[in-house]
């Protein structure tokens, strides 16, 4: 089976990191992988970028604006800019999702047997080729977001307009984000893109999957599943923990917290400040206790708050480095205002530490613990295999009292990790998901060629 994937980039972000391993995966398979990218960093042959063709036009006016001659003047670059693409930035301005992107018309899909997308939002996708590449080739989208159900947002938080037709937006500053309100133009777009659509629709999560069959979205959905995603698990694995924190010039005798995320003081999904004040609680009773929060993901000086400290380190790309910080780490902790389902959660689960996240979106279906929400003595009931605490989003109090406790009991945070590398190969081991997409796909090709024999019948 030849299969393209389509994501907006192949190895950074956490759909790039599901597409890259489905990809690699497949490539040991009987199939013959393809990923297209909007932005490519790994020198894999068989990733392509899907370039932004444009004509001399804007192409002169953009080297215009960037000119030294004439950037210094003011404004001058602006109006290049509009000048060499007036639609787009009307477009931009008015508040209209932007689906012109000759590049993504231009993927001749008639070179494989099933097209597989991920993120289509982020500059590069034109959404309205779905309507005609479904007649031809089964079209599989795995939902990383939920971007496709609403006017522009790739979370709706607790607003609900996504039901019925957006407009009103209480927050256009969401990603991806708008600078006029004119979601419910987007929700029509959209809509009548789904109605004339034909697609196979998975997510990660019951949570997301649920929200997808109420949207819009499943007026062009011929087949819902439910696959959750996998994670290397020879490569996120229980290790030397001394050893990984002299590798990494972590000091040896202390507490070690971890929390990854891409930008993650100013990631909207993820929340800092949370994490912040809950450390600066507990550093007022951890006292003559070296702590330390590792935040993977971040440029910026230490910040120290009494016996505890937050580290920050850039950005990693080498996978085998990111392990490296997850054996270091004692627990790993993931305070979210918004998650599908992060792959961030299953490593640490898969590197044998505990996990203490914020009990939003799927991430429930992830961490099986106690939710501490009134701040009773924890009681974690071992036997029912708990691998992690839940606590309430946005509630520093929760957070320190939750991490206090495993601070105190090093032996149930060893215990809850041991627990959690099982459940990690039981449950999030990435044959599982090679598995279940394999056999996914036999079914999808099956019955799009059922809907081509009756098509052709009528």
């Amino acid at each position: 089976m030849k299969i393209l994937q389509i994501n907006t980039s192949d190895i950074r972000g956490g759909a790039a990191l599901v597409a890259w391993n489905l990809h690699q995966a497949f490539q040991m398979e009987d199939f013959n992988s393809n990923l297209a990218v909007n932005r490519k960093y790994s020198s894999d042959p068989k990733v392509s970028q899907m370039d932004s063709k444009q004509s001399s036009w804007p192409t002169f006016w953009k080297r215009i604006a960037v000119s030294r001659n004439f950037r210094s003047i003011p404004f001058f670059p602006i109006l290049c800019n509009w000048v060499a693409e007036p639609m787009y930035h009307a477009r931009r301005v008015l508040g209209i999702e932007e689906f012109n992107f000759p590049t993504s018309r231009d993927v001749d899909i008639a070179n494989y047997d099933l097209i597989h997308c991920h993120v289509l939002h982020g500059g590069y996708f034109d959404l309205r080729v779905l309507m005609e590449w479904s007649r031809k080739r089964p079209i599989v989208i795995t939902l990383h977001d939920a971007w496709l159900l609403a006017g522009h947002c790739a979370h709706s938080f607790a607003c609900e307009k996504w039901l019925t037709g957006c407009g009103a937006c209480p927050d256009i500053s969401i990603p991806a984000a708008l600078e006029h309100d004119n979601s419910a133009l987007n929700w029509k777009r959209k809509r009548k893109i789904f109605e004339k659509s034909q697609l196979y629709v998975s997510a990660p999560s019951q949570w997301l999957l649920n929200k997808a069959k109420r949207s819009i979205l499943a007026k062009g959905t011929r087949i819902f599943r439910h696959i959750e995603h996998g994670v290397d698990t020879s490569l996120f694995r229980p290790g030397d923990r001394a050893f990984s924190r002299a590798q990494l010039g972590l000091p040896e005798n202390a507490f070690i917290f971890l929390f990854a995320a891409n930008g993650i003081r100013k990631n909207r999904w993820k929340d800092f400040s949370t994490l912040v004040a809950a450390v600066r609680q507990l550093s007022a009773t951890a006292h003559n206790q070296n702590v330390l929060f590792v935040a993977l993901g971040q440029d910026g000086q230490h910040e120290d708050f009494g016996s505890a400290q937050i580290r920050f380190v850039p950005y990693v790309a080498d996978r085998v480095l990111v392990a490296s910080y997850y054996a270091a780490a004692n627990v790993y902790v993931h305070p979210a205002l918004a998650e599908t389902f992060p792959n961030s959660i299953m490593e640490a689960f898969a590197s044998g530490i505990p996990v203490v996240a914020s009990a939003v979106g799927g991430i429930p279906e992830q961490v099986a613990g106690f939710i501490d929400a009134g701040f009773p003595e924890l009681n974690i009931n071992l036997a029912n295999r708990a691998n992690g605490i839940l606590v309430p989003p946005e509630n520093p109090a929760a957070l320190a009292h939750a991490l206090k406790w495993l601070l105190e009991r090093p032996s149930t945070a060893e215990q809850l990790g041991r627990q959690a590398r099982e459940h990690a190969e039981l449950r999030f081991n990435l044959k599982m998901q090679i598995t279940a997409y394999k056999s996914w796909y036999k079914e999808i090709q099956s019955d799009f060629q059922r809907r081509l024999n009756i098509d052709k019948q009528e």
